[in-house]
């Protein structure tokens, strides 16, 4: 796929400096998006330019674009989100035209640091360039599992809550955070609402207290400044390993959190390497500046003389752990285990410090999934049996048969008559039964996965909309989601699957949405992907409260469309329920008992889905497809479950914050609400087509009281 990125300009045009800086300070994640800066200045004429980037690692046709006025005697900069699919071989061409069409900038092969699928990177807004946070070196054999620092500057910072979720987690200095603008602020706030973790270090309270959005964030509201003897108390934190240094996973963080543990391929050896971590008698003996305050709400983590040194707590589906010293200074600066101390703060697993194995090859991409559930029913796979039953017929009829035939009737010259009539009619039968098999009308598909954080005055939704397009001829077709920072990217089609999906498309980046311009070859189905964040009315409220060994269940419908199941996942259990009406309210007694057990629930109907991605694969053989597209879409919402069955199974691979596992993890109940027939958005087909339909996946997230 081709995305939009900066980089340095060659020497095509003295007049023209044309900058790109790919990931979060030249770090990237597999299966994620991540943010690109093009920063362009013009000394020449002035024109309209229009910013190209391919991915040379896809081998595919596909690029993003984005337009950009360039009058003279400027300097302009933009942050593009790019899907980045696959890693190891990852790079990036860069390319940039003006309105008729001619290069007037280039560059190849942009590569970047690349972290893995599992692994944890953790941006950096700090002070200074120095005071950058930094983690131990691991014991490892994959150089990608690694925790990496990447460094965000104020002109790189994204404005798009999406181009976030490749953190595992954000440090920001509350001096930095003052610089944040109104876009920055916004995409920040989205992110941790939806699964990201921020880790505030406080400089001085009037930071906090000055700013309109980040003190009601802060479970931690500070008053004066203040010094303390920490003593032990860091070393003991660290040394304690049954203490867990965030007392919740972030959505964001689910994949890593489940599986970065013992049951993927981790040698677990029972040592623990923070407790490894030398004692230093000048940081233990030195004062350390420290802000004083009052706690909101959350957890104290970390505390000296009865004094908060670091306080969590959650934000909707994320978490915001504030630090009220500043790691920026001394002593803490100068303290050589401090690595360790942001290790344990992103809970990076001790194994990975000892003699850890890691597998990060293989993975089947849960975009193939949906895609097995909204792809056309019209097409059918000739099994191979057939094939090479037609294939026995034919060197039958061409040899044997043809020499009996004309021998008796004695006219075995003709032979040359009869052979290129053999050819033509068994190319006819063959183009018979393709299409049979094959042909149809013009079809469209969509369902969305939506995540619903309510907030104050109404919900952030958080979509993920797959769209599968049937085309029976040679075709181009204008795709559009039309919410405002949305963005569209090709399947994935996982690491066992070659990466990126193949095709050709070009997609354009705008402020109304995201446009694409796709090529779908005769007779084949095609899967995309829109992702998007907006703020809506609440559609759904839902409370869960303990009753005994059960509990109480309240489910209020806000709108007009009937949810057709609802299903429930609460106390590492599975419960089916009723369906609701548009505009009714009804609360629902459940025994504990009666639910499945969460991952044998999503063992059991996962099962199938190798095989239903095999066939997606593939041109010919079985044609096995998913159904149940309620059922499904709620397992595929834990699908994190279902990985572990073989020590070294990767299973399967999913952009952050599409696994639900963590939620559940830290006691949330999920409720999945199944709108059949219905869209959260506009339709994204900009044609018409002779079938279509469409679904909804809702997913709240509740507190049980």
């Amino acid at each position: 796929m081709m995305f939009v990125i900066g980089f340095s300009v060659p020497n095509l045009c003295q007049a023209l400096q044309f900058d790109v800086f790919v990931g979060y300070g030249g770090v990237v994640r597999e299966v994620s998006w991540i943010p690109v800066t093009c920063e362009v200045m013009n000394d020449g004429p002035a024109f309209t330019g229009t910013i190209e980037i391919s991915g040379s690692h896809l081998g595919s046709k596909r690029k993003r674009q984005l337009k950009i006025d360039l009058p003279t005697n400027t300097r302009k900069r933009v942050v593009i989100p790019v899907f980045h699919s696959s890693g190891g071989l990852a790079s990036w061409d860069g390319r940039l035209y003006d309105e008729s069409g001619k290069l007037r900038a280039e560059q190849p092969s942009i590569r970047a640091k690349e972290v893995s699928w599992e692994g944890i990177i953790m941006g950096s807004m700090s002070r200074t360039f120095a005071g950058m946070p930094k983690f131990p070196e691991i014991r490892q054999n994959e150089s990608t599992m690694q925790p990496e620092i990447g460094r965000i500057t104020l002109d790189q910072f994204p404005t798009t809550s999406i181009a976030l979720e490749g953190l595992s987690s954000l440090y920001l200095n509350s001096e930095q955070a003052l610089k944040l603008n109104a876009s920055h602020i916004s995409a920040l706030s989205e992110w941790i609402a939806g699964g990201g973790h921020l880790i505030l270090a406080i400089e001085q309270p009037t930071d906090v207290l000055a700013s309109d959005w980040l003190r009601p964030l802060s479970p931690f509201i500070p008053e004066s400044v203040s010094q303390i003897t920490v003593g032990s108390t860091f070393f003991d934190w660290l040394a304690d390993v049954s203490s867990e240094s965030v007392p919740a996973v972030s959505a964001g963080s689910a994949r890593r959190e489940v599986v970065n543990g013992s049951r993927r391929g981790l040698q677990n050896d029972n040592s623990f390497a923070y407790s490894r971590a030398p004692r230093e008698l000048d940081f233990e003996t030195g004062e350390l500046p420290i802000v004083t305050g009052q706690l909101v709400d959350g957890d104290v983590l970390l505390e000296a003389e009865g004094i908060p040194l670091v306080v969590s707590a959650e934000r909707g589906r994320g978490l915001v752990t504030v630090l009220t010293f500043s790691p920026e200074r001394e002593p803490f600066r100068s303290w050589k285990s401090k690595t360790w101390f942001w290790a344990k703060l992103n809970r990076v697993p001790s194994e990975w410090f000892d003699a850890a194995r890691f597998n990060t090859w293989g993975g089947s991409s849960i975009d193939g999934v949906f895609g097995s559930l909204i792809e056309s029913r019209q097409v059918r796979k000739l099994p191979v049996q057939w094939l090479l039953l037609l294939l026995v017929v034919y060197l039958v009829v061409i040899g044997p048969f043809d020499h009996w035939f004309l021998k008796r009737i004695d006219r075995q010259m003709l032979t040359w008559l009869t052979f290129p009539a053999y050819v033509v009619v068994f190319s006819l039968l063959i183009y018979y039964i393709g299409y049979r098999l094959r042909s149809g009308e013009s079809e469209w598909n969509e369902f969305h996965v939506v995540d619903v954080v309510e907030g104050q005055g109404g919900a952030m939704l958080r979509g993920r909309s797959y769209a599968s397009i049937y085309s029976p001829q040679n075709r181009r077709y204008n795709v559009q989601c039309e919410v405002p920072g949305a963005l569209f990217r090709g399947e994935f089609l996982g690491a066992n699957g070659g990466g990126q999906g193949v095709g050709e498309a070009s997609i354009r980046h705008a402020d109304t949405g995201a446009l694409a311009e796709i090529f779908v070859p005769v007779w084949t189905s095609q899967l995309y992907v829109a992702d998007w964040a907006t703020r809506a009315a609440l559609p759904f409220r839902a409370e869960v409260v303990r009753v005994g060994e059960g509990y109480e269940v309240l489910l209020e419908n806000l709108g007009a469309e009937t949810v057709e199941s609802v299903g429930l996942v609460v106390g590492a259990r599975f419960f089916d329920l009723d369906g609701v009406a548009g505009g009714e309210k009804r609360t629902d007694s459940i025994d504990s008992s009666l639910g499945i057990p969460l991952r044998e629930f999503v063992t059991n109907n996962s099962s199938s889905y190798e095989r239903a991605l095999s066939s997606r694969r593939q041109a010919l053989g079985e044609t096995m497809r998913l159904n149940d597209v309620s059922l499904h879409s709620q397992v595929s919402s834990f699908i994190s479950e279902s990985q572990g069955r073989g020590r070294d199974a990767r299973g399967f691979l999913y952009p952050p914050g599409m696994d639900l596992g963590a939620l559940a993890q830290r006691g949330d109940a999920v409720v999945l609400l199944y709108y059949p027939n219905h869209s959260p958005i506009a339709p994204m087909n900009g044609f018409s087509v002779s079938r279509s339909k469409q679904g909804t996946l809702m997913r709240l997230a509740v507190s049980p009281k």
